[in-house]
């Protein structure tokens, strides 16, 4: 695990892309989780909403994958990873502030493939970025940065107090796009691609 960590620390570009599949992966997780909640206490709606929307969320997810696979120099491009997740934070705030069905469902969808295709593109990235004698280590780490996100997220609720999923889709939504925009500002600083 020290080997991961400083393997890690050591290349800021490899940090950029743990800390953007962290929070990727750890929001979506997040999303999933509060969508119940949203669908029975904001929209006052029961499960075939929930269904459709879950739905929607593996359909998004699973064409986009679909596409990227096809047209590979999209997954390429400059930090890519960074642009999604300054726009599902964007898509979480907007998904928690609709109450049109037909827009929930493609907002969600959208969600479900930008998800996806970050963390795709950032598990890509990772190895091409880690040294072939360090992946073991680096992946190891990387599950342990994740996990450590993750529980910032889901510990919220408690620390916050509160139960309303619009305050933490808006909330983590803002977090996302801040923190892309910093990293991605960042690279184009440094000229990191």
């Amino acid at each position: 695990m020290e080997g991961g960590l400083r393997a890690i620390l050591e290349q800021p570009r490899l940090a950029f892309t743990i800390l953007t599949m962290g929070l990727l992966l750890s929001a979506s997780q997040m999303a999933n989780v509060l969508v119940p909640g949203f669908v029975r206490d904001s929209l006052q709606r029961g499960s075939d909403v929930y269904g459709l929307l879950e739905m929607a969320w593996a359909a998004g997810g699973g064409a986009t994958l679909a596409a990227a696979a096809v047209r590979t120099r999209l997954s390429g491009a400059h930090r890519r990873e960074l642009v999604i997740l300054i726009v599902a934070g964007v898509a979480m705030a907007a998904f928690a502030s609709s109450r049109s069905l037909p827009l929930l469902v493609a907002i969600y969808a959208a969600l479900g493939g930008m998800f996806a295709w970050g963390r795709a593109i950032c598990d890509g990235r990772i190895l091409i970025l880690a040294k072939n004698e360090e992946i073991g280590r680096v992946r190891a780490a990387t599950s342990m940065v994740v996990s450590l996100l993750g529980m910032a997220i889901y510990i919220s609720p408690t620390v916050i107090g509160s139960e309303d999923a619009i305050l933490y889709y808006v909330s983590w939504g803002v977090v996302l796009s801040v923190a892309g925009a910093v990293m991605l500002g960042l690279c184009a600083r440094t000229g990191w691609s």
